[in-house]
């Protein structure tokens, strides 16, 4: 019987690793895709680069924290008074690494909801300006 199991467990090892082998894409499922410039600026409602003023979860949608934004250059469309960015959600491939305050950011964004913003392009929508 230990022997059956070894046998068992073994083969079921062997089956991952083949696996692994044949189709390595499969360790990449949760990995999200960076868009070309020109995708970006398509996807995107604006393009802005802008300073985080503020950054704050009370009053921001439910399991996102927000980054209120001083617009310096406008490069697409009309960005809102008052625009805020999300971010910090609850897909965290999803979420660009953003918002300290103080810094400039280029910002890819498109609308989400009323004031709210979200990056076009997930973690590849928001660049820190140094």
């Amino acid at each position: 019987m230990i022997n059956n199991l070894f046998c068992k467990s073994n083969l079921m090892m062997t089956g991952i690793l083949a696996g692994m082998f044949f189709f390595p894409s499969l360790g990449k499922c949760n990995q999200y895709r960076e868009a070309s410039l020109s995708q970006k600026v398509d996807a995107s409602d604006t393009v802005v680069i802008a300073r985080v003023v503020s950054v704050y979860t009370q009053g921001c949608l439910k399991m996102y924290s927000c980054a209120h934004l001083r617009i310096k250059i406008v490069l697409k469309g009309q960005p809102t008074v008052g625009m805020t960015v999300l971010f910090d959600g609850p897909i965290a491939e999803a979420d660009p690494i953003c918002c300290k305050v103080g810094y400039d950011y280029l910002l890819f964004l498109k609308k989400a909801n009323g004031i709210f913003y979200v990056s076009s392009d997930g973690p590849f929508g928001v660049y820190r300006i140094d």
